[in-house]
C-alpha cells in the first residue's frame, strides 16, 4: 500500500485487529517482511487452535485478517443502514485509539505464570460473553453474524458497544440491517417491567432474594421468583466455562516457584480467590459474591498480579430504564507502585479522622459518621485487559471502590494507571486550551494519579447506600414495613450515582488544603492537585452532558457541577482578553467544601427531589451553561482536537 511501510502496517493491522475484538496480535519475526504469517501470529483468550490449526490460518482468522486489511484502508460493506453509518463514523472519528501492550516474556515471568495469564484471560473472554448475554439474550447470535458481514464498522461498534444496540441511538434501533428491535430486559425481568414497578418491587421486598443485584426476576404463578445467574438457563453455560478456566488458573498458578513466605502468602491468597471466585460464578445463592470479596480483599496489595472478576456495576442498562443488575466484568492486571506515596499521608493522617473532619464538615444531626476501618487496601494496577462491563468505548477506567454490594462495601481501592505514550502532550494541550500557558508549570503526571486516589478513598467515607437516612434533627426514617430507610432506599440508582462520584470529586479539592496544614504536602502539590482537578472537569465536560437518547452522562454531569460551582463564586473566572480561565487557588477548596456539605445532607436525609434539583440545575439550567462556557468548551475540543482516549489492550504471551 502507498505511503504504509511494513512496520507501520504490522502496527495498523494490531491496532485494527484490537478496535475489531479479535483476540490476536502479529508479532512478525521480520517486521519489514510485510507478510503475515501462522507462525507469527498469537492468541489470548481464545482456544490455541481459534486462529491457527495445523499450522495454516483458520477461517476465522482469514475473516478477521480481512476485516482489519479493510479497516486500515477505510473500506467498508456498508452493511450498517446509512442513516446510522454516517453518525457511527462520525462518532469513532472522534475517539484517539491507544493501544496498550502487555508482553508476558518468560524472562520475567515462569511457565506457570504464564499458563496461568491464559487461563485467566480465556476467562475473560466468557465473562465478557456472559455481559453480552445479561445485555440481550440473542447477543451471541448477533456477534456470529456480524463477524461473517464483512464489514468492519458493524463489527466495530458491536464490539465498542456490547451488541449491536449502541448508545448513540435511541432504545431499540439497531446499528445493522436486518436485526430488528429489541425487547428490552424481557430475560432479565416479567414483561413489561418498568422503573415504577421495579420501585415498587424494591420497597415491598427490601433485603430479599428479589433485590440481589445478581439475579433474574421471573413472574410465576405463586408471584415473583429470584433466579440467581450462576444457575440461570442463559447464563449458566459461559459461567461454567468461565469458572473452569479459573479454577485451571489457580491450578497453573500453584506451580509457580516462590522465594520467600511474603510472595508465597500472596500467591496463596490469590489462588484462594481465583477459586472462590469460580464458585460464585456457579453458585446457586442470590448473594453469592461475599466470601470470593473477602478473600480478594486479602489479597496483599502489592502481590504482583491484581484480578477483579465477577459481577459490580449497575451503570449498564438494558433499555428498561432500570439499572438493577450487576454486569459481569473482568479487570486484569499487574501491581504498578503509583500509590504507595499517597497512601502513606493518608495512613499518617489516620482514616477514622478523615472520617471526623467530614462529619465536622458535614455540620449537621442528619450525619452522625461512622467506625471506619484503617486497613482500607490500595492498589495500583497496570491493566492487562478489561473485559465486559468494565470495557467502554469512550475512555478507560481510572480507578475503582469495590466491592459494591454486602459486608465489604466500597473497602477496597483500585487505582488504573493510565499513562500512555501520548498522556504528557495531551496534559499540555489541555492546560495550554483552557487555562493558558501560565498553569503549565502546574502540569504533572502524579497530580491526576494523586487525585484519583484520594477521589476513591473518600467513596468510603459519608453516607453509604445503606447508611440509614435520618431528618435534619437525626431522627432515624423507616420503610412503610418498619424496616430502616437506607440511603439507596430513598435515592433512585442514577441520582444516588451521580451524587456519589461528586461527593468525591470535590471532597479532595478541600481535603488537599488539609493534608498542606498538616505539613503532607507542599503548596506546589496541592496547586499541581488543583490544576488536575479543574482539567479532569474539563474533559467530560468536552464530550456533553447528554448522550443521544437524552440520559445524563454521570461524569460529565459531575465536571459540569464542579466548574459550575466554581464560576459561581469566583473560584474559576473567564479572561475575555485571553480567553481562557483563571484559577482562584485559595477559593475553589472552600467553594468544594460547601458543595461537599450540600451532598451529603441530601444524602444523608434521602432528599431525592433536592438531589435531582442540584443535577438539573448544573446540567440543564441555560443561564448556568451559559457562564460555565458549556458550548465554548465543547467546540475548543474539536477545534484542537481533544478526543476522548479509548484504550484498547493487547496481550503477547511468550511460549
Amino acid at each position: 500500500m502507498a505511503g504504509i511501510t511494513p512496520a507501520t502496517y504490522v502496527q495498523q493491522f494490531n491496532n485494527a485487529l484490537s478496535r475489531l475484538g479479535v483476540k490476536a496480535y502479529w508479532n512478525p519475526a521480520d517486521p519489514d517482511a510485510g507478510v503475515i504469517a501462522p507462525g507469527d501470529v498469537t492468541s489470548w483468550g481464545v482456544a490455541p487452535d481459534h486462529f491457527v490449526q495445523d499450522g495454516q490460518f483458520t477461517p476465522k482468522f482469514q475473516s478477521a485478517k480481512a476485516l482489519a486489511h479493510d479497516l486500515i484502508l477505510d473500506r467498508h460493506a456498508e452493511q450498517v443502514p446509512a442513516e446510522v453509518r454516517q453518525k457511527a463514523r462520525a462518532d469513532l472519528a472522534e475517539r484517539r485509539v491507544q493501544i496498550q501492550l502487555t508482553h508476558v516474556k518468560a524472562d520475567e515471568h515462569s511457565r506457570a505464570e504464564r499458563n496461568m495469564v491464559r487461563h485467566i484471560l480465556a476467562a475473560g473472554e466468557h465473562i465478557r460473553r456472559l455481559h453480552l448475554l445479561q445485555r440481550d439474550p440473542y447477543n451471541l447470535v448477533h456477534e456470529e453474524r456480524v463477524m461473517g458481514l464483512g464489514d468492519p464498522l458493524a463489527v466495530e461498534l458491536f464490539a465498542n458497544n456490547h451488541g449491536p444496540y449502541t448508545e448513540m441511538f435511541e432504545t431499540g434501533a439497531s446499528v445493522l440491517t436486518g436485526i430488528g428491535p429489541r425487547n428490552p430486559g424481557a430475560h432479565l425481568y416479567p414483561a413489561g417491567f418498568t422503573p415504577d414497578r421495579f420501585q415498587e418491587l424494591f420497597k415491598a421486598n427490601n433485603g430479599s432474594d428479589l433485590t440481589s443485584p445478581f439475579v433474574a426476576v421471573e413472574m410465576t404463578p405463586d408471584g415473583y421468583r429470584a433466579v440467581p445467574f450462576g444457575i440461570h438457563p442463559l447464563f449458566k453455560e459461559e459461567a461454567q466455562k468461565a469458572a473452569m478456566e479459573l479454577r485451571h488458573a489457580a491450578d497453573a498458578a500453584e506451580n509457580h516457584p516462590v522465594k520467600t513466605a511474603q510472595e508465597q502468602d500472596g500467591l496463596a491468597a490469590f489462588i484462594n480467590y481465583l477459586r472462590a471466585a469460580a464458585a460464585a460464578l456457579v453458585s446457586d445463592k442470590a448473594r453469592p459474591w461475599d466470601k470470593a470479596d473477602e478473600l480478594w480483599m486479602k489479597i496483599p496489595v502489592d502481590f504482583k498480579w491484581g484480578l477483579r472478576i465477577g459481577a459490580d456495576e449497575t451503570y449498564w442498562d438494558t433499555g428498561t430504564g432500570i439499572k438493577a443488575h450487576a454486569g459481569y466484568h473482568m479487570f486484569f492486571g499487574i501491581y504498578d507502585d503509583a500509590t504507595k506515596k499517597m497512601i502513606s499521608l493518608f495512613r499518617k493522617f489516620g482514616f477514622q479522622r478523615m472520617e471526623n473532619e467530614l462529619v465536622k464538615l458535614a455540620a449537621s444531626r442528619a450525619y452522625k459518621g461512622r467506625e471506619v476501618s484503617l486497613n482500607v487496601p490500595m492498589k495500583g494496577v497496570r491493566t492487562i485487559m478489561v473485559e465486559g462491563e468494565g470495557r467502554h468505548s469512550h475512555g478507560s477506567v481510572a480507578g475503582f471502590s469495590l466491592p459494591n454490594w454486602g459486608p465489604y462495601e466500597g473497602q477496597a481501592k483500585w487505582v488504573i494507571n493510565g499513562e500512555t505514550s501520548d498522556s504528557a502532550a495531551r496534559r499540555e494541550l489541555m492546560i495550554n486550551v483552557y487555562l493558558g500557558d501560565a498553569y503549565l508549570g502546574y502540569a504533572s503526571p502524579e497530580a491526576g494519579p494523586s487525585n484519583t486516589i484520594t477521589h476513591e478513598f473518600f467513596h468510603g467515607f459519608g453516607p453509604q447506600s445503606d447508611t440509614q437516612v435520618r431528618d435534619l434533627e437525626g431522627r432515624p426514617q423507616f420503610n412503610p414495613n418498619g424496616t430502616s430507610l437506607t440511603v439507596i432506599d430513598a435515592l433512585t440508582p442514577s441520582v444516588m450515582q451521580v451524587l456519589e462520584e461528586a461527593k468525591a470529586s470535590f471532597v479532595y479539592t478541600w481535603f488537599d488544603t488539609v493534608l498542606k496544614s498538616e505539613g503532607l504536602i507542599d503548596e506546589e502539590t496541592r496547586k499541581k492537585q488543583m490544576v488536575a482537578a479543574v482539567i479532569w472537569a474539563f474533559g467530560h465536560v468536552m464530550r456533553g452532558l447528554y448522550n443521544d437518547k437524552g440520559e445524563i452522562k454521570t461524569y460529565s454531569a459531575v465536571g459540569a457541577m464542579i466548574i459550575g460551582s466554581f464560576m459561581e463564586s469566583q473560584a474559576l473566572t473567564y479572561d475575555e482578553k485571553k480567553g481562557t480561565w483563571a484559577i482562584d487557588f485559595e477559593k475553589a477548596p472552600q467553594v468544594a467544601a460547601e458543595m461537599f456539605r450540600k451532598i451529603v445532607l441530601i444524602q444523608a436525609t434521602g432528599n431525592r427531589a433536592e438531589g435531582q434539583k442540584m443535577i438539573t440545575y448544573y446540567t440543564k439550567d441555560e443561564a448556568l451553561l451559559k457562564l460555565i462556557r458549556n458550548d465554548d468548551i465543547v467546540e475548543r475540543a474539536k477545534k484542537h482536537g481533544l478526543k476522548p482516549a479509548a484504550v484498547q489492550y493487547q496481550v503477547l504471551i511468550d511460549p
